[in-house]
This record gives structure tokens, C-alpha cells and sequence, in this order.
């Protein structure tokens, strides 16, 4: 079953972050993270969006994603990728 999510928050540093994803079979299809933030490349930030895709809660946890974003933090989209997902713990 397919299962579409979307999570707004404001970072840390002050920004605001949505990340829109589907879910489907416990694992991230797509992604599109938007918000006031800036990045610092974009061919490297939609690197950084297909880095999540066909991710578990697992695979998500165990990333080490690249900084590409100015005024958010990459492990806050992550987090926020991970609410959408069916973990435990």
C-alpha cells in the first residue's frame, strides 16, 4: 500500500522544511524536500533527496548524508522521513 506523508518543521537554525514523501512497502519511493533554506549545489542536494529514496527505517538510521543545505540540518530531514515510515522504537 502506498502511503503519502508530508512533515513541516522549522530547523534549528531557524528555517522552515517540508518533506513530502511516499511510502510503500516500509520503504521511502520519493522524496521532495523544499523550504527556505539554501543549498550549496544543487545537483548535489537532489543527490541528497535520491540518497533517502528506497531507504528503510534502518537505512535511513544508518546514513551519513552530505551537508547541502545552509540554514537546516540534513539529519533534521531525515528525522522527519523516518516519521513517516512505520519504525519501532
Amino acid at each position: 500500500m502506498e502511503v503519502n506523508c508530508s512533515k513541516t518543521f522549522r530547523s534549528v537554525k531557524g528555517k522552515t522544511v517540508t518533506v513530502e514523501a511516499v511510502i510503500e512497502g516500509g520503504k521511502v519511493r520519493e522524496v521532495k524536500v523544499t523550504g527556505d533554506f539554501f543549498v550549496t549545489d544543487d545537483r548535489a542536494f537532489e543527490e541528497f533527496e535520491a540518497l533517502l529514496k528506497d531507504k528503510d527505517c534502518e537505512g535511513l538510521k544508518s546514513l551519513s548524508p552530505p551537508k547541502v543545505m545552509v540554514g537546516a540540518f540534513e539529519e533534521e530531514v531525515i528525522r522527519a522521513v523516518l516519521q513517516c515510515l512505520p519504525c519501532s522504537g
